[in-house]
């Protein structure tokens, strides 16, 4: 039996990661994976183009899941990826892991960096009793 055997009776499908998902991360050896999270992703100075809409500062509640495999970390909130970044990719720099509270983590990133499309700050919290193993695992130096 899998030590991440998950019981779907509880949650719902914006909090945790879909079957199929969930079988790529164990095939490429998945070594965490914290679900029904709850926290708040938080924009600042974030446009999107073609909106008219820029946004100073939002802050909005969500649902989601951490997942670390031996290749890439996943960010799940509100039902579908937010961050995928393998490992040993030139952008993951980019994205700033850092507690946030004594049970949060914090993934901090420039949009445009990952979205020429977008501009601003984007920051997504999530809280689980096990955010500094989280933290430590997504600090360690990067593979290859």
């Amino acid at each position: 039996m899998s030590p991440f055997r998950r019981d779907r009776a509880r949650g719902n499908a914006r909090d945790h990661l879909p079957d199929e998902l969930h079988a790529q991360l164990v095939a490429e050896g998945l070594l965490m994976l914290e679900e029904r999270l709850r926290g708040s992703i938080t924009y600042r100075r974030y446009r999107e183009a073609g909106s008219n809409e820029w946004v100073r500062y939002r802050r909005n509640p969500i649902r989601g899941a951490i997942a670390v495999s031996s290749r890439r970390f996943l960010v799940w909130v509100g039902g579908g990826k937010h961050i995928d970044v393998p490992l040993a990719h030139p952008l993951r720099p980019a994205v700033e892991v850092r507690a946030a509270g004594e049970d949060g983590v914090c993934f901090a990133y420039t949009a445009e960096t990952f979205r020429t499309d977008r501009t601003g700050e984007v920051e997504v919290v999530l809280r689980t009793p096990r955010a500094s193993r989280v933290i430590e695992v997504l600090t360690l130096p990067s593979p290859g």
